[in-house]
């Protein structure tokens, strides 16, 4: 994420060396660096989801991203049904509403929903939970964040 925000060019730089398409590389990198942190939470919920064997509801969300995406992308990058034309940015924004739309879907689910799991939007603080058997005062903290920074590394 971090070489997408500081330095997209010399990304571009790895696959051509046109300017014009470097140029427009970085213009799509903008919108999407915003995707990276809501396609990494939203693949982590949807495996947790699949290793419970909760298979169709990821599956449909995924199918109705893409053609979410499909939509935004020939509205925003054609200028179509009165959005503004904007071609390769589009595209990027047409692919940022088709990720939040999925992350809304699965990652919603995943916290409101589901109840093979039972996990909730509360488990996702970080909490000092102290073990009373112990005499210092250090205890452990929950693994939450830790995990959701894992996962999207």
């Amino acid at each position: 994420m971090l070489p997408t925000i500081l330095i997209p060019q010399l990304l571009m730089r790895m696959y051509t060396n046109d300017s014009a398409v470097i140029a427009q590389g970085v213009q799509y990198f903008k919108w999407m660096v915003y995707c990276y942190f809501l396609q990494g939470m939203t693949m982590t919920c949807a495996i947790v989801l699949r290793s419970v064997e909760q298979v169709n509801f990821p599956l449909f969300s995924s199918i109705g991203s893409f053609f979410v995406n499909i939509l935004f992308n020939y509205m925003f990058i054609f200028g179509k049904l009165g959005v503004p034309r904007m071609e390769v940015e589009g595209a990027g924004v047409g692919t940022l509403i088709a990720r939040v739309f999925e992350f809304s879907l699965i990652c919603g689910y995943f916290l409101f929903v589901d109840r093979k799991i039972g996990y909730r939007l509360k488990d996702l603080r970080m909490k000092f939970v102290v073990n009373k058997d112990q005499r210092n005062e250090k205890g452990s903290r929950n693994v939450t964040g830790a995990a959701c920074g894992t996962s999207l590394y």
